[in-house]
């Protein structure tokens, strides 16, 4: 009797770890769960996906954007790590990148230029405080928000529920 119960409690904990390993791969690098997202990548004639599994591994960056004399505090991925997530993607030569949201903002704005690529985000997470917990954008306006914090840049270009990107080439 004492047998099976020791083999009965080694067998839950190897199902145990097996559950938890399985588990991670709905997490990035940083151990945070991503919210599921698609989001149409456009470059000329050919049309890609960017979803949670393309940036998973990617390292997320903490961020701060001022609005009206206040500051929210982001988590988000790097525009040139998520360009360079995309497999089929080859980011040689790209001049600008356009960012619509699902309602169609963003379309008619200008493109964001390639200088500022290093200093803009898809963001996934939002904190009151910089030392706060973050938590996923709401769905108003998430999943995934995009913002240029090169400084001057416009903040028009600022653009939640991000459902394209668009790659000019010169």
């Amino acid at each position: 009797m004492k047998k099976v119960k020791i083999i009965a409690l080694i067998l839950a904990i190897a199902m145990a770890l097996i559950l938890f390993t399985a588990c991670d791969t709905d997490q990035n690098e940083n151990g945070k769960e991503l919210p599921e997202f698609s989001i149409e990548v456009v470059d000329g004639e050919s049309t890609f996906e960017l979803t949670q599994d393309d940036v998973k591994e990617l390292e997320l960056h903490k961020f701060a954007v001022e609005s009206k004399d206040e500051i929210f505090y982001y988590q988000g991925f790097k525009i040139p790590d998520v360009l360079n997530a995309i497999s089929e993607l080859d980011v040689e030569g790209i001049t600008s990148l356009k960012a619509v949201a699902s309602d169609g903002f963003g379309e008619n704005l200008d493109p964001m230029p390639e200088a500022d690529f290093e200093n803009a985000y898809l963001a996934i997470f939002y904190s009151e405080t910089e030392d706060g917990e973050f938590e996923f954008l709401v769905e108003d306006n998430g999943p995934v928000r995009l913002y240029n914090t090169t400084e001057g840049a416009p903040k028009k270009g600022n653009i939640s529920q991000v459902a394209k990107l668009i790659i000019n080439r010169d």
